[in-house]
């Protein structure tokens, strides 16, 4: 499995233990042994600094009070979906093309003829 992928596979475990109330029921046997797996798995996905980040966040998870739980995981999940924002096509006001990167000849310029009566 990729990097990505193992990703993916972190941030819905993350996000479903965040949708339980933060029980540390996600997985049977708890939350820190599932992440102690994935670190085993996750194919080059540690040297990310946002995952080195989300899982020392995650650090004695299953000590924590319910509040230090949900903030915690909140930011681990914020910096793993950071990481997903961040290569997304940019679709919205893409940077016009200098006249220096364009491919190909460059049109002729516009003339605007005005007619006087």
């Amino acid at each position: 499995m990729q990097a990505r992928e193992q990703i993916i596979k972190l941030g819905k475990v993350l996000a479903q233990e965040q949708r339980l109330g933060y029980t540390d029921t996600v997985v049977p046997e708890g939350l820190l042994p599932f992440l102690e797996r994935w670190q085993a798995d996750c194919d080059g996905a540690m040297e990310l600094p946002a995952v080195q980040q989300a899982l020392s966040l995650l650090v004695d998870y299953d000590v924590q009070p319910v509040a230090v739980r949900r903030q915690r995981l909140d930011r681990a999940l914020e910096g793993l979906r950071a990481l997903f924002k961040n290569t997304e096509p940019r679709t919205q006001n893409p940077e016009p093309v200098g006249a220096d990167q364009r491919i190909g000849p460059t049109p002729p310029a516009k003339t605007q003829t005005v007619l006087h009566k």
